[in-house]
């Protein structure tokens, strides 16, 4: 058996064949088999270290490194798998690797293809400038002084910088690059090296209260990207391990680091409800997120997952404020909060299938966080005439080093419905169809459940927002006819209805 555990719960392999191979540079090596084999294949992968030829293969299990069986990159547009299987693992330069492949099952055989992707040496870009810091020594350190003062190098947009870097006995380099921004702005810190790199970009005082707003990922470069405020802040390199390349480690030591700002309109990371109303109706009872839930995810990261919840017993009056929990162990990642209606009142389908848009907010969704994201819709959702269940979506977008998914507190409330396309979930699936029944997922309502106009735009048939019904607002009206933009009545489309109601008070004032 050898130790090879994979996703299918067996660590059989049936007529195996094994490969080697030497790393020429540290980086991720990927083994594939996708759209390849004519046989359901499983993969594994062992570290023989720096001298293959005095390894002792009574050690295997222990030199395992990896294993993968049915890779979810390997999907078909259709949903279903061909059984093939995809394994990334790291590797270090200069120790030897086995490669195993065989079946699921005994008997199972076949022919196929493996596609072998090693790392090679970084290509580093030409540097514009040094960081100065000679290995060994501590002139941009952050707060890793014996003084407590801030050691950090002045960085500016464009800077490409020469460094060094180390690693021994569990003690690593850190180096510290400020700079400031005067507004919004997306920022990219990329850090080439020959070994595993890590790369934050940091807020607030690296001594007293500095928080990594964004890390980074790949090794060739390591990338991290983040819109950010106006404000000083801190990009930070540095070893991915605690040891391993002391000074004198030639090209190890050596890394190029570059940062780039663009004009952006940042995504906030979450609402204020300042319109709270006087009702709300909450999934678990409490507002309280306390862990994670089910995504679908590769390789400790999460790809795009979109959640949904419905709530029937909400009919009519108006909802001011969507809130859903949110856990997320990586840096910040784009998602929206979004309620919609459900046209034929069974159990979620999609968007744009039996699902019609009432409202949306898009978000800067934050690292490292467990919580609330709440969405507050400037104008309130009005439900007057509606008879089908509204449904709340929150879709997370694809992470680049942790698991973003959607949180609870414990208790058990309505289905959580997820839809995947990487997990070949292409409509919303119960969480109960594939295996998690009970999951919780705080998600609260907030509005007026007894009438509209309380907490928004008192004047709805006023659509531009002037003061007036005038020709502007039939203009919009029309132009929005069969869909939300221009509905009036709340019934989550615009028609006959909305337009009475606007040609009832056409050429006077709100009030």
């Amino acid at each position: 058996h050898l130790g090879a555990l994979c996703a299918s719960g067996s660590d059989n392999f049936f007529n195996d064949v094994w490969f080697k191979f030497s790393a020429a540079a540290n980086g991720f090596a990927t083994v594939s088999s996708c759209g390849t084999i004519s046989y359901d294949n499983k993969l594994a992968a062992y570290d023989m270290g720096v001298n293959p030829a005095a390894f002792d293969f009574n050690t295997l299990p222990d030199a395992l490194i990896g294993c993968n069986d049915d890779g979810v990159d390997c999907l078909l547009s259709d949903g279903t798998t061909p059984y093939a299987s995809e394994l990334s693992f790291a590797c270090v330069a200069g120790h030897s690797y086995l490669v195993r492949n065989g079946s699921y099952a005994d008997g199972d055989t076949g022919t196929g293809t493996l596609l072998f992707t090693l790392p090679v040496a970084c290509s580093f870009p030409s540097s514009t400038s040094s960081e100065g810091e000679a290995c060994g020594s501590n002139s941009n350190g952050g707060c890793d002084t014996t003084t407590g003062a801030i050691l950090a190098t002045p960085i500016a947009n464009g800077a490409v910088v020469a460094g060094s870097f180390w690693a021994d006995a569990d003690a690593r380099d850190t180096d510290w690059y400020s700079f400031t921004l005067d507004a919004e702005t997306n920022v990219t810190w990329s850090v080439y090296s020959n070994q595993f790199a890590a790369a934050f970009l940091i807020s607030g005082d690296p001594c007293t209260t500095a928080t990594i707003v964004a890390q980074g990922s790949g090794s060739c470069p390591t990338v991290v990207s983040a819109c950010l405020d106006a404000g000083t802040y801190y990009a930070w390199a540095g070893t991915a391990d605690f040891t391993g390349t002391p000074c004198g480690s030639g090209a190890l030591n050596d890394y190029v680091a570059s940062l780039g700002f663009t004009a952006a309109d940042c995504p906030e990371a979450s609402d204020t409800c300042d319109n709270e109303g006087p009702d709300n109706q909450s999934s678990t009872g409490s507002m309280d997120v306390t862990g994670g839930g089910v995504a679908c995810g590769a390789a400790g990261i999460t790809t795009p997952n979109t959640y949904a919840m419905s709530f029937p017993a909400i009919t009519a009056g108006e909802v001011r404020c969507l809130s859903v929990g949110f856990s997320n162990s990586g840096s910040s990642i784009l998602g929206s909060v979004a309620l919609y209606r459900d046209t034929d009142g069974g159990a979620p389908t999609g968007p744009d299938i039996d699902l019609e848009l009432l409202g949306q907010r898009d978000f800067n969704l934050p690292g490292g966080y467990l919580g609330a994201i709440t969405a507050r819709f400037d104008e309130p959702i009005c439900l007057d005439g509606n008879t089908m269940p509204i449904v709340a979506v929150f879709d997370i977008g694809e992470s680049t080093d942790g698991f973003a998914v959607y949180g609870g507190n414990g208790v058990a409330g309505p289905e959580v419905y997820i839809l995947s396309a990487a997990c070949g979930l292409a409509t919303f699936n119960s969480m109960s169809s594939i295996g998690f029944p009970g999951e919780s997922w705080m998600v609260n309502i907030n509005g007026d459940f007894a009438a509209c106009g309380g907490g928004g735009n008192p004047c709805p048939t006023d659509l531009d927002g002037n003061g007036a019904m005038d020709g502007a607002d039939l203009a919009i009206l029309l132009g929005g006819w069969g869909g939300p933009d221009g509905d009036i009545d709340g019934d989550g489309t615009t028609n006959g209805a909305d337009l009475a109601a606007l040609l009832g008070v056409f050429g006077t004032s709100c009030p």
